[in-house]
């Protein structure tokens, strides 16, 4: 992942159903990966084909110390989709 990104891949790329590497991180709850693309401005605001932001998918897989990281990058959990 570091090798893509280092490379010039768009952190905010995403696969077929709109899923970034930051979603899919936060889901699998991979807080260490989470971690690094905030770092590199990946995007918390960014929804799949679904219309779910990071944060809600996150939520739905029961991922709470996702959340916890996730929190500080998002501007208001009221508009949370």
């Amino acid at each position: 992942m570091l090798s893509s990104l280092e490379a010039g891949e768009n952190i905010n790329s995403s696969n077929k159903v709109g899923d970034s590497a930051l979603s899919l991180a936060a889901a699998a709850g991979h807080k260490e990966i989470v971690l690094v693309l905030l770092s590199k401005g990946a995007s918390v605001d960014k929804m799949n084909k679904s219309r779910e932001t990071v944060i809600v998918q996150a939520a739905r897989h029961g991922q709470f110390e996702s959340l916890g990281i996730l929190e500080p990058y998002v501007d208001s959990l009221d508009n949370v989709q």
